[in-house]
Parts: structure tokens; sequence; C-alpha cells
């Protein structure tokens, strides 16, 4: 299942924090012109939920990339009842929520964003 794409504006710093991934959890930021993609989070459990309380500092990262990316998270459940919870914090605010019960396995589910910088 996709979700519609929402746009991320900050001016200092953009933080991706994951608290829960079940089963996998990828995010992929992808240039808006020319460029690689960069994978900039990568969590697997291994079949088994997990954890990662993982805080990214995305800045670095967007500042080399330059104009205005798109970060795909993409949340993989492969075996039975799954939960994906991440936030991403522009300037210290948080900007988007993901608290996503997924009630079965093998399914996937992909949060787009257009990541601006003003």
């Amino acid at each position: 299942m996709s979700n519609a794409l929402q746009t991320i504006e900050y001016s200092n710093s953009l933080v991706l924090k994951v608290d829960n991934a079940d089963n996998r959890l990828v995010g992929l930021v992808s240039p808006d012109s020319g460029g690689r993609d960069a994978t900039v989070f990568m969590f697997d459990g291994d079949g088994f939920a997990g954890m990662p309380n993982a805080t990214v500092d995305l800045t670095i990262t967007l500042g080399a990339i330059g104009g205005s990316p798109i970060l795909a998270m993409i949340g993989s459940n492969f075996s039975g009842p799954g939960h994906f919870n991440f936030q991403i914090i522009a300037d210290g605010e948080v900007k988007a929520l993901v608290d996503k019960n997924v009630p079965e396995e093998h399914v996937s589910e992909q949060w787009p964003y257009q990541l601006v910088k003003v």
C-alpha cells in the first residue's frame, strides 16, 4: 500500500528517529535531478520485531545531494502482525509521525516525503 507524498520543509536540520521496525524498514533518498539514490537507514529485524531506537541526522546527506529529494521510507512485514514507528523532525519540530500497525504477514507499506530546504 502506498501513501500520498508529503512535503517537509526544513532550514537547518532534518532528523529521522526510528523507534520500531517489524520486520524491515529502509529509508532511501532519491535526488530530484540526476545523481544516485542514497540509503540513509536500514534495519532488518531478521523476521522478528525490532526496536532500533535509532536517530539519524539527514542534514549532511541532504546537503551533499542538494535540490529537493524524495525520502521513501519502506516498511516490510514478513510474519504475523507488524508495527512501524518513526518520526521526521525538521528544525526540532516533528513534521511526520508514522505509528502503523500492519495486521497481516507479507505486507509492505511506503511513506514518501519531498524534502525542501527553505
